[in-house]
């Protein structure tokens, strides 16, 4: 998609510099729930204290803002003028993560923005803006993953969730042979044989959602996310991360219990640990599931979890 002159027309969507800061931030704040990998890899982009100074992207990310539309946020904590009601950031490899624009002008413009990056190898967001874009693009997707998107909802007395992780304390027993802890890096075998399994149950394929081998990615869930095990008779038999940490949203994902140990109530407990400690810092939590997991969408519901939405993975090589 070009303009008169042949150039490509991006029609709103522009690269962030420092005094779109402000704005970026709030629109984040406000919709990042939609794909909180998106606002953890664009906090750089976000951060109010980062106005006037020289903007580095992250392993060749290219972040994009989409100025004006249905949903502005324009007063942020930098005063930034003008609006903000979409964001993307590109990857070298072709991955895409986004939040877009409610209008078929931004839209067609974000594909303008992608195709001059290169081609598309797969895109991550909300799952009614993918359908969109998957319409317009010439290049249709080979693979569609569709997830139901769930948010908690807090209970009103602050007590309601009993604090089962202590995060640097000694494990705590659960019902005698049951044991919550934090991984720790000693976990790492058993975490990877597990986060196989739960990709290979849930997601089916990896590549090209995923370019770190499955090692790399699980050295990042110990350095960077909070994670948790669940452990009978000594043995590691289950597993719940966080997958990304936005500015004020953490997203879990990773839960996993193998056949063996299920139906004794571990997803659960493994999911209240990571919900207790979470919402004691004030974060917010969200998660997207299949839709024909009914067995984990009650499991989710019954935690406090409400639907809020969708979420789609598009793989198109």
């Amino acid at each position: 998609m070009s303009d008169a002159r042949g150039e490509p027309s991006r029609r709103g969507w522009t690269r962030p510099t420092p005094e779109y800061s402000g704005a970026l931030f709030t629109f984040l704040k406000a919709e990042e729930y939609r794909c909180v990998a998106l606002s953890e890899r664009m906090k750089p982009w976000a951060d109010p204290g980062a106005a006037g100074i020289r903007f580095r992207g992250l392993e060749g990310d290219k972040p994009w803002i989409h100025r004006g539309g249905l949903s502005p946020h324009s007063a942020g904590p930098g005063g930034d003028p003008g609006t903000i009601d979409g964001a993307a950031l590109l990857r070298p490899d072709g991955r895409g993560l986004c939040i877009l624009p409610g209008t078929d002008e931004g839209l067609r413009g974000f594909i303008s923005v992608a195709e001059a990056n290169g081609s598309l190898s797969s895109l991550i967001g909300p799952g009614e803006a993918l359908d969109k874009v998957a319409m317009m693009l010439e290049v249709k997707p080979i693979e569609m993953k569709k997830y139901l998107l769930m948010r908690f909802q807090a209970p009103a007395s602050p007590g309601a969730l009993p604090e089962r992780l202590s995060l640097g304390a000694k494990p705590l027993a659960l019902k005698g042979e049951f044991e919550i802890r934090r991984a720790t890096i000693k976990d790492f075998p058993k975490l990877c044989s597990l986060h196989e399994a739960y990709e290979r149950e849930e997601i089916g394929s990896r590549e090209p959602l995923f370019a770190a081998s499955l090692p790399e990615r699980i050295i990042r869930i110990l350095r960077k996310q909070l994670a948790v095990v669940a452990i009978i008779d000594g043995t590691i038999v289950g597993k719940a991360n966080t997958n990304a940490r936005g500015l004020g949203i953490d997203q879990l994902g990773g839960v996993y219990v193998s056949p063996e140990a299920r139906r004794r109530g571990l997803g659960f407990l493994m999911v209240e640990s990571l919900l207790s400690h979470l919402t004691s810092l004030g974060r917010g939590v969200c998660l997207y599931v299949r839709p024909e997991n009914e067995a984990a969408r009650r499991l989710y519901i019954k935690l406090g979890f409400f639907e809020a939405g969708t979420y789609a993975a598009y793989r198109f090589h």
